[in-house]
């Protein structure tokens, strides 16, 4: 019995010597935290973006159907760097460029959010005359409420929404007098971030255009005949120079004399 003791003992000291040599305990130094500079925003939607830093190509990404990106860079390298964002909207059209500084810190994550692209915006027409229409249109992100401010000597702001598309428009007609305008926009998402500006538009508003340019130059008040009424008026200012009217002054030698009334009565269509 006690043979059977001692055997079992030494069994039980060799399972223990053959288990520890089968166990591998490493230990490795963890590896530090990685340099993450990343950035997120609102473009617009489906639109291309792209990242530039210091002037030289970074990252790029494409927004999606709301017009939401992110993007981000690992291993990145600590410093202080100017980034330039740009996108472009379903158009082709550019909006206006963001560039923002800031310092990527070493092994900590930097992150450059609530960026939001100011509208695109383009004028049908950069000159018209009084009472003609012009349209302002451009793309946001979608159903974005988009401020449009209109400025000659003072500003006035009108406000339009976007469509599920993020595309806006607004039709000006009577609104505006002759003048020189400048014309700017900014968009507040549902969600109630709130744009850059767009980039800034002009439009030149002239005087009514003159309805005589295409009517016969004998025809003084521009009615369609040359008679009593349009040779009362060229006698009215006879033998002036540079007449108040200027159509009396028919050949435009500076005065109103025979030169202009024969022409007139050359094109005469009213009663003999």
């Amino acid at each position: 019995m006690a043979g059977l003791v001692l055997m079992a003992f030494f069994c039980l000291l060799a399972y223990q010597f053959v288990s520890a040599q089968v166990v591998n305990i490493t230990a490795t130094v963890p590896a530090p935290p990685d340099t993450i500079v990343s950035f997120s925003g609102i473009a617009y939607p489906n639109a291309p973006v792209t990242i530039l830093q210091n002037g030289a190509s970074f990252l790029s990404t494409t927004a999606n159907a709301q017009g939401d990106f992110s993007v981000a860079k690992n291993n990145a390298t600590a410093g202080t760097y100017t980034y330039t964002l740009s996108a472009t909207d379903a158009q082709g059209r550019s909006g206006p460029s963001i560039n923002i500084i800031t310092t990527v810190a070493s092994q900590t994550t930097t992150s450059v959010s609530n960026i939001f692209f100011g509208p695109t915006i383009v004028l049908s027409d950069s000159s018209i005359s009084v009472g003609d229409s012009v349209t302002l249109s451009g793309i946001t992100s979608p159903s974005s409420s988009v401020a449009i401010y209109v400025a000659k000597n003072t500003t006035t702001t009108y406000t339009v929404t976007a469509n599920s598309s993020g595309a806006w428009t607004k039709t000006f007609s009577s609104e505006l007098t002759e003048g020189t305008y400048s014309i700017r926009a900014r968009a507040t998402d549902p969600d109630t971030s709130v744009s850059q500006y767009s980039t800034t538009v002009t439009l030149t508003v002239g005087a009514p255009s003159d309805p005589c340019l295409s009517v016969n130059h004998a025809d003084v008040n521009c009615d369609g005949d040359v008679d009593l009424t349009d040779l009362s008026t060229l006698l009215s200012y006879w033998r002036q120079t540079n007449p108040g009217n200027p159509r009396v002054d028919i050949n435009a030698d500076t005065k109103v004399d025979l030169y202009d009334f024969s022409i007139m009565m050359y094109n005469w269509t009213g009663p003999v």
